[in-house]
């Protein structure tokens, strides 16, 4: 079999071979074979669970127009969340709601444990801006046993958003949801 560029060493050296000289020889077959092995993931064990983080990835139209209109339209609802990156420690903003309940403020990452959420949950610290004005917050990630209850009044109150409602819908159970509590806020310098 010849090689790429006529080289006669080149299954020696390990070069490519030209995929139509080796498409339909059991030579070509068989490198295909291992090619797609090397590359496939570990096997997993029957009923083994792969992840204990959940999320919902958004619709590509909420994730490039929504999420830039959703502050305009509605600034007096939806605030952005700027949360500097666990790994790259640049800062990242997105769109969030924040439920007041009880006198409380409360961040809830209603599609699962999202990079913000993940990230807010390494730095316990963010920047919340609505019409022009910045904040800077401090969190605390609420317990398990409260979040039943915020979860229920956060789809009351946000239920009717596009793709929040069928999102909770998908994910009913609370511990798929990071929320954290807003435990101290200053204006930001």
């Amino acid at each position: 079999m010849e090689a790429l560029w006529g080289d006669p060493d080149a299954e020696r050296r390990r070069l490519p071979v030209r995929v139509h000289e080796a498409a339909g020889t059991e030579e070509g077959r068989a490198r295909r074979r291992i090619r797609t092995r090397r590359w496939s993931a570990p096997p997993v064990e029957k009923g083994a669970a792969l992840s204990t983080t959940r999320y919902i990835k958004p619709p590509f139209m909420q994730r490039h127009v929504g999420n830039r209109m959703s502050v305009l339209f509605q600034p007096s609802r939806v605030l952005k969340l700027s949360v500097r990156g666990r790994r790259s420690g640049r800062w990242h903003t997105t769109p969030v709601a924040v439920l007041e309940h009880d006198g409380e403020r409360y961040l809830v990452s209603y599609r699962g444990a999202s990079d913000w959420a993940r990230n807010l949950e390494a730095s316990l610290t963010a920047r919340l801006t609505q019409r022009g004005r910045t904040e800077e917050i401090d969190v605390a990630d609420v317990p398990l046993p409260e979040r039943a209850e915020l979860l229920d009044v956060y789809r009351d109150r946000y239920g009717k958003m596009p793709t929040v409602g069928s999102t909770l819908d998908a994910l009913p159970e609370p511990a798929d949801h990071p929320m954290f509590r807003i435990i101290a806020s200053r204006p930001a310098a």
